[in-house]
């Protein structure tokens, strides 16, 4: 099987060419593009998390260690004191760095049901649902990116799992790219998930009437709506930059 550095290049290769698309083709601003890179990434290197003493476990749980905190305190709880902040942060940290790191090593193997393509459609629908108030075609790029760098990953311990030297499979051929796993367990389980997840997706989203990545997105600087570049600092700038497409850009410092 490939190594964690052969699958980060495979990553970050994928992540390059979608967010090419997502930014020049498809009209993503810069935002938006660099987190389809991310998430591509991220996806790559997810299947190893299986393994409890592996790199992509250990920086996974120190992600969502940071990641998870801030979600909740911006999904459930506003104007909290920043003593308030802090507990949530540093209890949200430890819970999720060492008790859900101890629950799933404890219930998951190496090359089990997460080295899956039913893991793959886990893993996407859990960053739709994670992107709860961003527009439904960005989510659904998102969950795209990160469930297609999944994909990468099975793809290339599928293709290193062939010896060509040898002229023979190894033992790991057909264990990655797969629509089940050895226990029946996990395997019912994942689909298990898979259906309540659809069902959770369908009866929770409004599908648009078009596939407009802004439709029915708010600002993404809210405090800057109104303000005309000239009255606008150097941060408030950037942070208009970055939220816009290519085209708007060429327009503000080329054609302009």
């Amino acid at each position: 099987m490939a190594n964690f550095k052969q699958h980060i290049s495979g990553g970050i290769i994928f992540g390059i060419l979608c967010t090419l698309t997502s930014f020049f083709v498809m009209g993503f601003t810069v935002v938006n593009s660099l987190t389809v890179f991310i998430l591509g990434v991220l996806g790559s290197i997810l299947p190893d998390v299986d393994c409890d003493s592996s790199t992509p476990n250990h920086l996974l749980f120190e992600v969502m260690g940071l990641l998870i905190p801030v979600l909740f305190l911006n999904r459930f709880l506003s104007n909290l004191s920043v003593e308030n902040i802090l507990f949530f942060l540093i209890v949200g940290y430890i819970v999720t760095k060492y008790a859900l790191k101890f629950i799933f090593n404890k219930f998951t193997v190496h090359r089990g049901v997460v080295h899956s393509i039913p893991a793959a459609i886990i893993v996407g629908g859990i960053v739709f649902l994670g992107f709860g108030e961003t527009s439904f075609s960005l989510k659904v790029i998102y969950a795209m990116a990160c469930a297609g760098g999944f994909i990468v990953h099975l793809v290339m311990d599928e293709i290193w799992s062939v010896d060509l030297g040898n002229n023979r499979l190894k033992n790991s051929f057909g264990t990655a790219l797969t629509l089940w796993s050895g226990s029946i367990i996990s395997t019912v389980a994942a689909y298990v998930v898979i259906v309540a997840m659809g069902l959770l997706i369908y009866s929770s989203t409004t599908i648009p009437k078009s596939l407009d990545i802004s439709e029915g997105q708010t600002s993404a600087v809210p405090r800057l709506e109104g303000k005309t570049l000239q009255k606008m600092g150097w941060a408030d700038r950037f942070l208009v930059d970055i939220n816009s497409t290519w085209t708007s850009l060429l327009n503000r410092y080329v054609k302009n």
